[in-house]
């Protein structure tokens, strides 16, 4: 992490931060800031004593339960998904439209071109190490030397050799990384000087620092780079002109920070800069159009072929589909050959009836299915204790968490960018 000392401007850097982001001055995202926390602290509030019991009426239960033990014996046609494989040529004029219509897609992150300075001349630790500081550390080193639960005091103070060795380093590095932050603060402050500060460079050359320009690289993206902390290099995506260097970051045998060469703006790109993925999203998209198509081309076939007096399993089979009549199920032993994706299976089945057939249900492997319900009962054996009270504690449950989302909903709005 960072040299650990505390910020004094911690806030205002994420207020700054922030304010980029929301594209708005510092003022209006300090305040839509304490708005949020302000509406949190209210959500939780309320969020709390929605928590209690009791939130679920007899009635409501008694239709809930039996719609959950309600027994639904089916047939399922199922379209593979995976095997529409529609014949759709390159149209590179067509790709182009798609891809000025949603250019914003397609933006480009900021790219940053930062140099890595690693300072590794270390001062030895000679100060005394407690018995105390060997437990602790064994405590956090436990996975590394496979110490056993309920005996790391015992088995740290044993290996205090290799553990001292340790603390010593990292008290070592932690106390560089002090020095090196307060000699930046206090010779080469960013609001003073530039990376390009003659005495900065000096003052890396005295230290004996390895400077290493780094490949550029997106903005908030950790690229692998030996011996550089991943919290280093998001932070300099943020890095700018004005703020031309981040704090200081310790690794296990040196400090490193980073320093700003080349920033580039977030841009919207050229067509030809990204023709390979539009084309493929536009291939995709296009893909998806006439899958939808299919789908509703079968739904409007199987219906009018059950209109006719057809049997649903041979009209499904005409078409190419796979039928299937899987064991009779209930909300709590859903399979997971109709459990829809996102829409709730047992819902469509219900507003279909009796012999009649839903639309497309997707599933979560993509493929697709037509569900034609052919009976549905409610079990004879009486309901358990233990059945009731979980069930309404589900019922509780999900009325205060639905209740709780809309508050969020209603209470903080997404934010709408602004002028500066």
């Amino acid at each position: 992490g960072a040299d650990g000392k505390p910020s004094d401007d911690g806030v205002a850097k994420f207020i700054a931060f922030t304010s980029r982001q929301l594209n708005v001055n510092e003022q209006e995202a300090a305040i839509r800031y304490e708005t949020f926390i302000k509406d949190t602290w209210r959500i939780n509030k309320l969020y709390t004593t929605l928590s209690g019991k009791g939130h679920a009426t007899a009635g409501l239960l008694k239709r809930q339960l039996d719609r959950s033990r309600t027994l639904w014996t089916t047939d399922v046609a199922t379209f593979a998904s995976k095997e529409f494989k529609p014949a759709i040529a390159d149209d590179e004029g067509k790709a182009k439209d798609a891809f000025e219509k949603n250019k914003e897609a397609y933006r480009l992150p900021p790219r940053v071109e930062v140099t890595a300075v690693t300072l590794a001349k270390l001062t030895p630790d000679t100060a005394p190490i407690t018995d105390d500081e060997i437990v602790n550390y064994g405590y956090n080193l436990a996975e590394k030397f496979k110490f056993e639960t309920g005996k790391v005091k015992e088995q740290a103070l044993a290996k205090r050799a290799e553990i001292e060795k340790i603390i010593r380093q990292d008290r070592a590095v932690t106390g560089l990384a002090g020095q090196v932050s307060d000699e930046l603060a206090e010779k080469f402050p960013t609001d003073a000087t530039k990376s390009d500060n003659a005495g900065f460079a000096q003052w890396l050359k005295d230290r004996g620092a390895v400077v290493k320009t780094l490949p550029a690289f997106d903005a908030g993206s950790t690229p692998a780079v030996e011996k550089v902390p991943a919290e280093a290099l998001r932070a300099a995506g943020e890095l700018t002109d004005k703020d031309w260097r981040t704090e200081v970051y310790r690794t296990e045998d040196s400090v490193v920070f980073l320093t700003l060469v080349k920033r580039t703006d977030s841009r919207l790109p050229e067509f030809k800069e990204v023709v390979k993925l539009a084309t493929d999203n536009w291939r995709d998209s296009e893909r998806q159009r006439l899958l939808k198509a299919e789908l509703l081309k079968l739904s409007q076939g199987l219906q009018a072929d059950a209109a006719a007096g057809k049997s649903f399993a041979e009209s499904a089979k005409a078409r190419g589909l796979k039928v299937a009549s899987p064991a009779p199920f209930s909300m709590s032993t859903l399979p997971d050959t109709v459990r829809g994706a996102e829409e709730d299976t047992l819902q469509a089945i219900e507003l279909a009836g009796i012999n009649k057939i839903t639309p497309a249900i997707r599933l979560d492997n993509g493929d697709h299915v037509f569900i034609r319900a052919a009976k549905s009962e409610l079990p004879k054996e009486a309901v358990k204790p233990e059945e009731l009270n979980e069930f309404k504690q589900f019922i509780s449950n999900r009325q205060r968490n639905q209740a709780a989302d809309g508050l969020m909903q209603d209470l903080v709005p997404a934010p709408k960018a602004a002028t500066r």
